[in-house]
Order: C-alpha cells, then structure tokens, then sequence
C-alpha cells in the first residue's frame, strides 16, 4: 500500500451510479492541496459520496478514484462544478 493512503479513508462501495462534479480549474493549486496524501487534480473528476449526513454545510464528501484505491475526502463545494 502507498503509504500516503494508509492515512486515508477508504471507499468500500460502487462508484457506478454515483453522482459526480469535476475539480475547477485552479482550485488544485494552493500548497495545502499539494501537501494533501491524495492531493486534487485541477479538472479532476470525483464521485460525490453517497452520505452527507455528516458533512458541514457548504462541504460536501468526495470519493477520488486512483490507481488501486478509493478513497473518501471533504471538501468546499465551491472547488467543483457539478454535473
């Protein structure tokens, strides 16, 4: 295992179906992004986690899909646009 994804969260459902958004260009390029163990991509697509039961409002929890992993992530709605 990556050990960046040790420190994460891991998505144990199906991402088909889920709704997505896609990461704005340029909201990947502050440095707390690039420090992140799964930073964000700028246009990157993500799937939006099927439970936001927990998330605070203008938050929303994201599934990133990678090479092997799938893992969970919250962040400001307002660094995707939405399908």
């Amino acid at each position: 295992m990556n050990f960046n994804l040790k420190h994460c969260i891991p998505f144990e459902g199906e991402i088909n179906g889920l709704a997505t958004a896609k990461v704005k260009k340029g909201a990947a390029d502050p440095n707390w992004n690039k420090h992140l163990p799964v930073p964000l991509k700028n246009e990157e697509t993500v799937y939006v986690h099927p439970d936001q039961s927990e998330v605070a409002p203008g938050y929303i929890k994201i599934v990133q899909v990678g090479d092997g992993y799938q893992i969970c992530a919250t962040f400001s709605k307002g660094m995707f646009i939405f399908d």
